[in-house]
């Protein structure tokens, strides 16, 4: 006899699996960034405008890719676990077609209509139009096309992940500065400390990728002083056109919470069998 928890167990394991990879990755990054790989410089340019550069990059680790290439894998596992059980729990398990099952994703909607079935054979209608509301396809669900796609790009080769990018810059200090000087100008009895200092942290619309020495970070008005400006990086995961400029850790947390859904969606469909 299979229980529906027999059947849920070995879908949750490969989950659990892969977001441990993702929290390992992290912390990987992590450490990378903490070692300051990034150096940022000031220049003046022809206006008296501070020009804040980058001066010296480091190369991400190459284990940044295996840990993101384990993690797929075992994400993508967890949805081939789910569609075996659900075609177990609708056969009471006399898989027609064992070796050859699959959760169906698709670069269409026209793709997976016409390959649904076959990946899924002996699965029930109902189980199958469940599945259809998960939208499993390019411009449908598209982390869980994304997932794929990189999936199969990990089998071949690593997944390409390319230095950096310029996440956020904190423009407090310039800000600050500038305030505290219009305020003293206009006010001779004017106290710096009044005040106080905010974090005033931005995205770029351009994240400057792939980060490389010479990129300018960030340029301030004409005459204003040198501050102390804080900037943030972020690893980025490039495989052109899935994943453009994406930050690694924003785009593994995305396939989870897909993957995380279809395993809440479905799960309710498997039953106990003899």
């Amino acid at each position: 006899m299979a229980t529906v928890a027999d059947r849920i167990r070995p879908i949750n394991l490969k989950f659990e699996r892969g977001n441990r990879h993702i929290a390992e990755l992290g912390r990987e990054v992590a450490d990378f960034l903490s070692r300051q790989p990034y150096k940022v410089g000031m220049k003046r340019d022809a206006e008296r405008r501070p020009v804040y550069y980058v001066t010296s990059v480091k190369m991400t680790p190459e284990t940044l890719p295996l840990c993101a290439g384990d993690a797929i894998q075992n994400l993508v596992s967890a949805l081939d676990h789910l569609a075996y059980q659900l075609v177990g729990s609708d056969t009471a398990n006399n898989w027609p077609q064992p070796k050859k099952i699959y959760f169906p994703i698709a670069d269409s909607q026209a793709l997976y209509n016409k390959d649904k079935a076959r990946k899924l054979q002996g699965v029930s209608a109902a189980t199958l139009a469940k599945i259809d509301t998960l939208k499993p396809y390019k411009n449908g669900n598209d982390p869980l096309w994304i997932l794929q796609t990189l999936n199969n790009l990990d089998k071949h080769r690593l997944l390409i992940t390319v230095g950096s990018m310029l996440h956020s810059v904190n423009v407090s200090g310039s800000a600050m500065s500038q305030m505290r000087k219009m305020a003293a100008a206009a006010n001779p009895n004017f106290k710096p400390e009044s005040i106080p200092d905010l974090d005033l942290f931005y995205r770029p619309a351009d994240p400057l990728f792939p980060l490389k020495v010479g990129d300018e970070l960030l340029i301030d008005l004409p005459g204003a002083e040198q501050v102390d400006m804080q900037f943030r990086f972020s690893v980025a995961l490039d495989e052109k056109p899935y994943a453009t400029a994406k930050s690694i850790m924003d785009l593994l947390h995305d396939l989870s919470n897909a993957v995380g859904t279809a395993i809440e969606t479905l799960t309710p469909l498997l039953k106990d069998t003899p």
